[in-house]
């Protein structure tokens, strides 16, 4: 609360006192955004390692699946009565087929977050310079590298948004793999424990 002082002196206290809140305020603003910019930048790295992660999983799967289906095969040769055919009724079931759920490409995160192009105000001042001094020379550059700041959060959000989109298809797909390899795991050992009695 600024009160318009009559005596010049008092006058120019007021206007450095709010020019130094100035001043302050900017820097404060300026450190959460470029704080919140390294938080999201951290983030987008542990997502990409996620997908990593998950790519590996769903690799893993598809072996786990070539394993089980040559078991299959060495478990049918088993299973025929004289080596050649099979003897009537003890024909297995197929192992069930596994139909992709997941089709689209694994794209992690790998370019930089996209920068909204919107720039800043027009002349690149955002604080209307009044005396002229380094105080509105520094909110300017905070406010700068705030702008800045917010534009890349932007950019990132959007980019981060889309990777979690990927990732959670990605997950249904595994899940579907997972589901139908445990009932063919489940079907071929009780036939191996039929094999065995």
């Amino acid at each position: 609360p600024f009160i318009m002082a009559s005596d010049p002196k008092k006058l120019q206290k007021q206007v450095d006192t709010a020019q130094d809140e100035g001043v302050q305020i900017t820097r404060n603003i300026r450190d959460i955004a470029v704080e919140t910019h390294g938080i999201a930048l951290d983030t987008a790295d542990t997502l990409i390692r996620q997908g990593e992660q998950l790519d590996n999983i769903d690799r893993r799967l598809d072996e786990v699946n070539s394993d089980i289906k040559e078991a299959d095969r060495n478990l049918r040769e088993i299973e025929k009565c004289c080596g050649c055919c099979f003897c009537p009724g003890s024909r297995p079931k197929k192992l069930a087929k596994r139909k992709e759920v997941y089709t689209e490409q694994n794209n992690p995160v790998t370019q930089q977050p996209r920068v909204r192009e919107r720039g800043g105000p027009e002349g690149g001042q955002y604080v209307d310079r009044v005396l002229g001094d380094d105080r509105e020379a520094e909110m300017n550059e905070n406010l700068k590298i705030t702008d800045q700041a917010v534009d890349q959060l932007m950019g990132l959000a959007v980019d981060v948004g889309d990777e979690l989109g990927r990732q959670n298809k990605q997950l249904e797909k595994i899940n579907a793999k997972a589901e139908k390899q445990d009932k063919n795991i489940t079907d071929v050992n009780r036939r191996i424990r039929k094999q065995l009695t």
